[in-house]
């Protein structure tokens, strides 16, 4: 469950072109060209140009279980470690309700202490955050097969709606997962960080020969394309040869 929701969030960060930093049972560092994704304990130490800090509700921090004095303090030293990671750019959100819009959550008693909760409060009249109005909207991308917008993650790293037909070469896709197994393997990292299904699929459909359109394929921009763009160029290329 928790492989299959980290998949899927792997999958939005590709989809929006967004470079990220994921690393499994060790330590975060500060990476130049990337997001990294990190607890307030794992960011001890350690400095960004920009934080962002999200969920600072009441229940998750302070945390629910947090209900000594002791506790308490503890949980806002925490929320002061997480605010001084900062070197230039800070952003504090949290969620105004639950998942699916369940039960209504408050802002952290620090947050409403410190009166940063009134800040934002001015900034988004009745308590609602600032959307793109005003804004020219993005474009969305279309459905290669039949032209339609494209808006869920993992259609847009296919290229195509899941139910529009497309040609799928499933021994090249099981060529490319070989070798997303050996590359995951030499890196000790979960398969899904090197490429995730939906991207291989895209690949194996679309099957890319030159650098420049491996980088027109979601979810592969150009660190991932220096990294493996040589050998996912030499895999397609041996099958098509076959």
């Amino acid at each position: 469950r928790i492989n299959a929701q980290a998949e899927a969030f792997v999958n939005e960060l590709d989809a929006a072109k967004v470079p990220y930093a994921v690393r499994d049972g060790e330590r975060p560092s500060a990476v130049d060209d990337a997001v990294t994704l990190t607890t307030i304990h794992s960011a001890k130490g350690l400095e960004w140009d920009g934080v962002a800090m999200t969920g600072l509700s009441d229940g998750l921090l302070p945390f629910i279980m947090a209900d000594t004095p002791a506790a308490i303090a503890e949980e806002k030293r925490l929320l002061y470690v997480g605010l001084t990671r900062a070197r230039t750019d800070l952003r504090l959100s949290w969620a105004r309700s639950g998942a699916g819009g369940r039960g209504r959550r408050e802002p952290s008693r620090f947050l409403r202490a410190s009166g940063l909760v009134d800040v934002v409060d001015a900034a988004a009249p009745n308590g609602r955050i600032a959307g793109a109005r005003g804004r020219k909207a993005r474009k969305l991308p279309v459905c290669h097969v039949c032209g339609q917008a494209l808006s869920d993650a993992i259609e847009i790293k296919l290229g195509r709606h899941c139910d529009c037909a497309a040609d799928f070469d499933e021994r090249l896709f099981e060529e490319l997962r070989e070798w997303r197994r050996k590359e995951a393997q030499t890196k000790s990292m979960p398969a899904y960080v090197v490429l995730t299904d939906a991207t291989l699929r895209a690949l194996a459909e679309q099957e890319p020969t030159e650098l420049a359109d491996l980088m027109k394929i979601p979810g592969i921009g150009p660190a991932k394309c220096e990294r493996y763009g040589s050998e996912l160029i030499q895999v397609i290329s041996g099958h098509a040869s076959d």
